[in-house]
């Protein structure tokens, strides 16, 4: 389940979305499209189409739609299949599902076959929609052309997608490592963790000033992670406190909780600052300072979410087994937290292996699996 409000008409502009919002094109896939007031999406939601044929699976899919806050949706089936006797490939999937959109109050306004480069509608026969289909020209779209620019890749299958989020965290040679792990053994001192926390800030600004100029940004981090930085913030992450102060400063406005917290403090400002970014997500052991009920929260800067991706992903590459999981969990959240279900996951899962009780990756799996959207998005709507 992924989150990137924009407002699109053109179907073709749909699959460009679904695309890159994914991080992969979908093969043998059924994609919903949350639209919600205004004609904005939301919610993209994807299934295996060789699991189409469970009806929980379908109700829970509408039912994320739904909870996302959805007027209506727009169905897309992909499938390189033929057509059969029944006409295009895959009509009762896509017909299933619109009757569970439809049952949670969802509009199921249209539906299309994706495969051999046109886009084909199950429910319009009208002269818009040629039975030949509609041409989808790779990358000729305002959404592709805008998200390429921002940054966004999209891989040729979600295997591949994958591979690539797992290439990033290799670790490092064990002798690049153990510099890192020697400076990570010493407890945190005492103001050490508002020490971390401004170097944390420096970096996160030299690094979204790098993701801003464009190319360069991998070459910034890796200059910005000397052994003894990198091996004091895998240290401090083991502490919840600074932790969750490093969630807050990907939150436009939030940099006074984040003080707060690692000062120990739960004052105002963290307490309405976690409510915010957690909120309905909270389970038990989830952040300091949390509570239920979402609150009105800007939405994250995509440049600040991607350096400060990028210096964790570098931060996990240094760390030793059993340090992994603590940056994996805040790499999975920050996924989370900017619309990125599908890779949050992964990096969560990461995590969980490293260590399998891990409060704050379940979370963000939680989360993920149930479809609950930022709480910047949940506003937005």
């Amino acid at each position: 389940m992924t989150s990137t409000p924009v407002r699109v008409a053109d179907p073709r502009e749909l699959v460009a979305l679904a695309a890159h919002v994914l991080g992969f094109r979908p093969t043998q896939s059924l994609v919903a499209i949350s639209l919600r007031e205004h004609g904005r999406t939301g919610v993209i939601a994807r299934v295996d189409l060789a699991a189409a044929g469970d009806p929980r699976l379908l109700a829970a899919v509408a039912e994320h739609l739904r909870a996302d806050g959805a007027r209506a949706a727009v169905v897309l089936a992909h499938s390189e299949d033929g057509d059969g006797a029944g006409g295009l490939p895959h009509r009762e999937s896509v017909q299933r599902l619109a009757e569970e959109l439809a049952r949670c109050a969802v509009d199921p306004v249209h539906s299309w076959l994706v495969g051999g480069g046109v886009l084909r509608s199950y429910t319009c026969t009208g002269a818009c929609c040629p039975p030949e289909g509609l041409a989808l020209a790779e990358g000729g779209t305002q959404v592709a052309a805008e998200m390429v620019i921002a940054g966004s890749a999209v891989m040729s299958d979600q295997g591949a997608w994958r591979a690539g989020l797992l290439a990033a965290v290799v670790p490092l040679p064990a002798a690049c490592r153990s510099e890192v792990e020697r400076a990570a053994r010493a407890p945190l001192g005492p103001g050490e963790a508002r020490g971390l926390l401004h170097w944390w800030c420096d970096a996160l600004a030299a690094a979204t000033a790098a993701a801003e100029a464009g190319p360069g940004l991998q070459e910034a981090v890796e200059s910005l992670l000397a052994p003894a930085a990198a091996g004091r913030l895998l240290a401090g992450l083991a502490d919840r406190r600074l932790r969750d102060a490093l969630l807050l400063t990907l939150v436009p406005g939030a940099g006074g909780g984040a003080e707060e917290l690692v000062d120990g403090i739960e004052g105002p400002l963290a307490r309405a600052a976690m409510k915010g970014v957690f909120g309905g997500a909270v389970a038990g052991g989830g952040p300091a300072g949390a509570a239920s009920g979402p609150r009105a929260v800007p939405a994250p800067d995509p440049d600040v979410v991607r350096a400060a991706a990028e210096l964790l992903r570098a931060l996990v590459r240094r760390a030793s087994p059993h340090r992994r999981a603590d940056p994996l969990a805040v790499l999975a959240w920050a996924g989370w937290w900017q619309g990125a279900g599908p890779e949050a996951a992964v990096h969560a899962d990461l995590a969980l292996r490293a260590e399998p009780d891990h409060a704050l990756a379940s979370l963000v799996l939680q989360s993920v699996d149930r479809g609950i959207p930022p709480a910047w998005a949940r506003s937005a709507r």
